[in-house]
């Protein structure tokens, strides 16, 4: 019936009477709030109402039952299509509690031109506001950066810090900022703070990235003594020591572990990821790359299925280009790669997905 009212108010035959009584009904099991249909309910009452009069009985339906997401639909209503900014206002200032409130009221102040309204709004929302905060320190901080206001954009990173909320987002920010004006030793220190977050916050651990950033901004001297400590705080996250060891030159490292991957934190080794590094030795270690691809094709074929099949199918066409292309011994792919089928002759799924190799 959803459907067919969807087509009425496609059509525009649907009088103000007839919807009052629709949405007198609808609210009836809109109201039970178990029926699986309420975000569909919703979207038909945001559809087939087109006058004043329809949006304020949809908005007297709302509060009949009070709730945080009713209210939120009835000052989008009064904002956006009755356009009742004192009402809006009203219930807004009544109801801020969580950084998207004061994000909502930022909005409103900005739609209408009011710049220093929406300024101070934001700064009350970073202080007070809980849950999200994110989109009201970047409107401040965007605002102070234009300005070149470095005062208010320290003060705000050290209310995101007091708040412990943006921390590293910020911190980046500031680094950006004082890039930009050439101002080295505060961008230094802006980025130092912000790798803390990286080791101690909770952020996912990407050392690499952090490592690639301090390497092409700090001077030879400063990257010299942090160095050392982001290559040993990256062994938390192998991918990325690994990628600091390609970047070091320090292949046989990255050999020996994906040779013999280690365990991680529950005790399981860790056999996926390592292709990347795989790919960037086998011109300087073809032999033991061939084993590292055998070994991952092989895995895949013994109770496999088509899927297993066209992954084995992968690993063995890089076999099969080391073996041609770099050692140039295209006869030892032929025997090797004739001996597993054989082995394998009795799956001719397996033999399917390899058969152009």
């Amino acid at each position: 019936w959803l459907n067919e009212i969807s087509e009425l108010i496609k059509e525009g035959n649907i009088s103000t009477d007839a919807k009052f009584n629709f949405l007198d009904d609808a609210f009836v099991e809109y109201n039970k709030e178990n029926s699986g249909f309420e975000d569909s309910l919703m979207d038909i009452f945001f559809k087939i109402c087109q006058t004043k009069e329809e949006w304020e009985y949809l908005v007297k339906k709302l509060g009949e039952h009070p709730s945080d997401w009713r209210k939120k639909l009835i000052m989008d209503i009064q904002k956006d299509y009755l356009r009742d900014n004192k009402a809006y206002l009203k219930e807004r200032l009544e109801n801020l509690r969580y950084g998207m409130d004061y994000w909502d009221l930022v909005n409103f102040y900005i739609d209408r031109g009011d710049l220093q309204k929406a300024l101070e709004t934001a700064e009350k929302g970073i202080l007070k506001g809980e849950g999200r905060l994110t989109e009201l320190f970047q409107f401040l901080f965007d605002h102070f950066a234009k300005a070149r206001d470095s005062i208010n954009l320290e003060r705000i990173v050290h209310t995101a810090l007091d708040r412990n909320t943006e921390e590293k987002e910020m911190l980046d920010r500031l680094f950006e900022y004082y890039k930009g004006e050439k101002n080295y030793e505060k961008a230094k220190e802006s980025l130092l703070k912000s790798y803390e977050f990286v080791k101690h916050g909770n952020y996912y651990k990407k050392y690499y990235a952090e490592y690639k950033r301090m390497k092409k901004f700090l001077k030879d001297s400063d990257w010299k003594l942090i160095e050392p400590k982001i290559f040993k705080d990256a062994q938390e996250n192998i991918y990325d020591y690994l990628r600091i060891c390609l970047d070091k030159n320090m292949k046989k490292t990255i050999l020996n572990t994906i040779l013999n991957p280690p365990k991680n934190q529950w005790e399981f080794v860790i056999e996926n990821g390592f292709d990347e590094f795989a790919d960037k030795l086998k011109d300087d270690f073809p032999e033991k790359i061939i084993e590292y691809y055998w070994r991952k094709a092989y895995s895949n074929i013994p109770k496999g299925n088509r899927e297993t099949y066209r992954n084995a199918a992968r690993y063995l066409a890089e076999v099969k280009h080391i073996y041609i292309k770099i050692l140039k011994e295209e006869s030892r792919w032929i025997q090797r790669f004739s001996n597993l089928k054989v082995e394998f002759k009795n799956r001719p799924a397996f033999l399917d997905e390899v058969r152009k190799l």
